[in-house]
């Protein structure tokens, strides 16, 4: 087994909200989280529904051959898996479906996809419609279905409550059908007008303007391939459709790349379509881009951080998930291929400012260690006043990384603030509970099976009222002991206080 010193010092620095650094996307890292996957489904149940929640069900596992049948929920502060009530016929596992929350009836509705029914049948292409009320997922036996279909597009008109679904691959090939679904039943509409063939494409409801929006896909043509970055809006039969019109930005600006396996929402906080990766059938993508239908695009892309190594974003990253939460005004990013150690990132409120009441514990900022991968800081509690929160520590285990790592002297506690990895001298604390890093203990690192090294902390939370609100810092370093030493920097971490 092998053994590291660790040092643990007082976690917490605080500091005010103007003091907050300017990070926008946040990695996040949990204990209990939903196993690797892609081509699946999430969508956000607002506060004012019977069960609150961003719900992630089903994808692909470690292959296409390979599926999930499970749902998630996520809470702002932890996943954990929904014990679902699910209805007859059984709900088979399902991957490269698609998903939309529709607000009038408090439910998210699914479509198509390939199913794993088990028992030995091979997959097969689904035209079934499920819906799902954050407790039951419920088939719809619809007098009417589209043909079966991969990897179509959906989104909700939430004016009329019509969900409108684009296209998808079929039998023979990319489809430019359009259909629309009541709650009861499809219907196919025939507009004058109508986007190519496409699939792998995604759509959203743009509140500004009170239409749906499509964007990008790949389609086929015979034996060749094309991919698209054309932007296309949407009014149904119940808002005087249907009508298909071809978008262009009204500044001139110029889209992003052609590609599939993207994912989009609409920001109800900064009013924008937001578009994340994608594919453009050679790379994977790493920029991100909002759409104003009144304005333009513009590439928010962060710049890079850390010596370069990582973006302070999703980074190539393709067939991944992104579900808005209107209430948080957060973007949530599951999933998805991706060359990233992390397979989760959250997008911060336009304001810059956390939603009053939640207790937070997620990731901001990059680890400068792209070889081995430095220590990384989990947690499955909820960090409250007058409570112990429990954080673990993991790194890979330097005797079986690959490849082999020199064995780092990691060193935990030390605070980030302002981009300084430790705090400046006289910093004022805002609790007589709060005080500069001091060295409190050692402890061995335990080996977790899966070629890792962890310890975990229990951390006492005093009974402290001038705590609630505040946020606070943590953040793992450790020191290469190599033939030229360098201090590496883990992610940093943030943690709010109930």
């Amino acid at each position: 087994m092998s053994k590291l010193n660790l040092w643990l010092s007082p976690l917490f620095l605080a500091v005010s909200a103007a003091e907050l650094p300017a990070q926008e996307w946040l990695q996040k890292q949990q204990l209990t989280v939903p196993w690797f996957r892609f081509h699946h489904v999430m969508t956000y149940h607002p506060m004012s529904s019977a069960n609150p929640g961003i719900y992630l069900h089903g994808g692909h596992s470690t292959s296409y051959n390979s599926y999930w049948g499970d749902t998630w929920r996520w809470d702002r502060n932890v996943w954990a898996p929904v014990p679902v009530v699910i209805a007859t016929p059984p709900f088979s596992p399902r991957a490269e479906h698609s998903a939309t929350f529709v607000a009038a009836r408090g439910v998210t509705v699914i479509h198509g996809g390939r199913v794993l029914p088990g028992g030995g049948v091979p997959s097969f292409l689904s035209n079934e419609t499920w819906e799902f009320d954050g407790l039951t997922w419920t088939q719809i036996p619809t007098p009417v279905s589209p043909p079966p279909r991969q990897m179509p597009a959906i989104a909700t008109d939430q004016g009329s409550g019509t969900v409108v679904m684009f296209g998808g691959r079929g039998p023979g090939g990319s489809l430019n059908e359009t259909w629309e679904y009541d709650g009861v039943t499809w219907i196919q509409v025939f507009p004058a007008v109508s986007p190519l063939p496409r699939e792998n494409h995604a759509m959203a409801f743009d509140e500004a303007t009170g239409q749906v929006v499509m964007f990008g896909g790949t389609g086929s043509v015979g034996f060749g391939q094309y991919w698209l970055n054309d932007v296309w809006t949407y009014l149904p039969v119940a808002a005087g459709g249907p009508v298909w019109t071809q978008w262009f930005a009204p500044d001139g600006s110029a889209p992003p790349s052609a590609r599939e396996g993207l994912a989009m929402v609409y920001d109800s906080g900064r009013r924008v379509i937001t578009i994340v990766g994608g594919h453009n059938g050679s790379l994977a993508q790493s920029d991100v881009w909002q759409m104003d239908l009144a304005v333009g695009w513009q590439n928010v892309t962060p710049p890079p951080a850390g010596f370069g190594l990582q973006q302070n974003n999703p980074a190539y990253i393709y067939q991944h998930a992104m579900a808005y939460d209107r209430d948080a005004q957060e973007c949530v990013v599951y999933g998805g291929l991706s060359n990233n150690f992390t397979n989760q990132w959250i997008r911060r409120p336009a304001s810059g400012s956390l939603p009053a009441g939640f207790a937070e514990y997620r990731h901001y900022g990059p680890s400068t260690d792209e070889v081995c991968r430095g220590p990384f800081l989990f947690t499955d509690t909820r960090p409250r006043i007058n409570s112990v929160f429990t954080t673990r520590m993991r790194m890979p285990d330097p005797t079986v990384a690959l490849p082999p790592c020199i064995p780092p002297a990691p060193l935990f506690g030390a605070c980030f603030l302002n981009g300084s990895l430790f705090p400046n001298p006289g910093q004022p604390a805002a609790s007589p509970h709060l005080q500069s890093p001091t060295v409190l203990l050692q402890g061995a690192l335990v080996p977790d099976g899966f070629g890792n090294l962890f310890h975990d902390f229990q951390i006492p939370i005093p009974n402290d009222p001038a705590l609630a609100g505040l946020r606070y810092y943590l953040q793992c370093w450790y020191f290469d002991q190599s033939t030229t030493p360098v201090w590496g920097t883990a992610l940093g971490t943030e943690i709010g206080i109930l």
